[in-house]
């Protein structure tokens, strides 16, 4: 196994250069315990989770259990599946002390990102779970409404319960709750049918059945930090039975294509990233735009030392000693492997290995 060779960034530096100079393009479809709301006016009031896992915190999902109906935990694990159909969430369930059902917008919630939660008679709630674990931070915008941001700790599974517990009673509905990650990426693929035409990135939600990544956006950022290419999930974004999603060139077989054969993603220094939101968002913005806001998962990897670009860093927030993964220091290296997820860890380099290409299939961890 080829192991990832490191390295740090010293002091910021100007942009001298990056990647290929692709055109842009777009691709794809467009709580805790805590005070409440004072239901005679008083602005709303964030509740903080009673887990001590942070909104933003990229911390593994591993070991978490859920209840009936949840699956396992983390990015990395790839064990196939049984169930068929895309699950989009749901809106069922049971209600106590009054209330309509739960429903949740976007109804497939991911670690790191947040939720709408529309219900009746919320002022007043105190809790805000999904199997049973705080949901994370809350805020009471309104009596119909809450905004809720989505810990790691949060059990990942297709229709697992979420829950409101306000005076009245508790009510509840379902949602499908992922671990969304950049699971595999090969920047500089092999020139077997032609030059870097077998590029690809790979997601992972951590759940074995097919799930609709509606709402969901992933973007190339380049070393000139522009959206380089924007592939939205709003129509293609189903992943297979075993929680998986290719975005790549015709000739490795993906779920999503990108717009040319070949030379689609960019060797470095650059980004990919996943955020919350659809394509119109991103397409044509720069990082300073943009930023981290509603980023859920990210990759900054160079080739052979490329000029630094201090900026990329933020998207990696968590874990990682460095912010940059050396994809090889060879052509020849970079041919024959790709950046290789074998931990759950999002926004971290710690979590890659370089291994040989498995698209659409268990990454090579050993």
């Amino acid at each position: 196994m080829n192991r990832l060779v490191f390295r740090c960034a010293l002091g910021l530096l100007a942009v001298t250069g990056c990647g290929g100079d692709d055109a842009p393009q777009t691709t794809g479809g467009t709580g805790g315990n805590g005070s409440t709301t004072d239901p005679s006016g008083a602005p709303p009031v964030t509740v903080s989770a009673t887990t001590p896992t942070a909104a933003d915190s990229s911390g593994s999902a591993s070991g978490t259990t859920g209840g009936p109906g949840s699956s396992d935990t983390g990015g990395s694990t790839e064990s196939a599946g049984d169930s068929t159909g895309a699950s989009t969430g749901g809106s069922t369930g049971d209600s106590t002390g009054g209330g309509a059902e739960l429903t949740a917008d976007p109804e497939v919630i991911a670690h790191g990102g947040t939720v709408v939660i529309s219900g009746t008679g919320l002022t007043g709630a105190t809790e805000v779970t999904v199997e049973g674990v705080a949901i994370g931070d809350f805020v009471v915008d309104s009596d119909t409404q809450i905004t809720a941001d989505v810990v790691d700790a949060v059990p990942t599974g297709v229709d697992v319960e979420l829950a409101v517990v306000t005076e009245a009673g508790t009510q509840t509905g379902t949602v499908t709750a992922i671990h969304l990650v950049i699971n595999e990426v090969d920047p500089d693929s092999p020139n077997d049918i032609t030059a870097d035409g077998e590029e690809f990135i790979e997601l992972a939600t951590g759940v074995d059945a097919p799930v609709s990544l509606e709402g969901y956006t992933v973007v190339l950022w380049s070393g000139m930090l522009e959206s380089y290419v924007v592939v939205g999930l709003e129509e293609d974004g189903v992943t297979s039975a075993e929680g998986l999603l290719v975005i790549g060139s015709s000739n490795v077989d993906p779920d999503i294509a990108f717009g040319a054969e070949a030379n689609n993603i960019q060797n470095g220094e650059d980004a990919v990233a996943i955020y919350q939101g659809v394509a119109a968002d991103f397409a044509g913005a720069t990082l300073d735009e943009v930023g981290t806001e509603g980023l859920i998962d990210a990759v900054v990897y160079e080739s052979n030392a490329d000029p630094d670009v201090s900026e990329l860093y933020p998207l990696m927030s968590c874990c990682g000693r460095f912010p940059v993964i050396e994809e090889g220091l060879t052509a020849e290296i970079r041919e024959t492997v790709s950046i290789v997820r074998c931990a759950d860890d999002r926004r971290s380099t710690d979590a890659f290995v370089t291994n040989p290409m498995t698209p659409g299939a268990a990454n090579d961890c050993d």
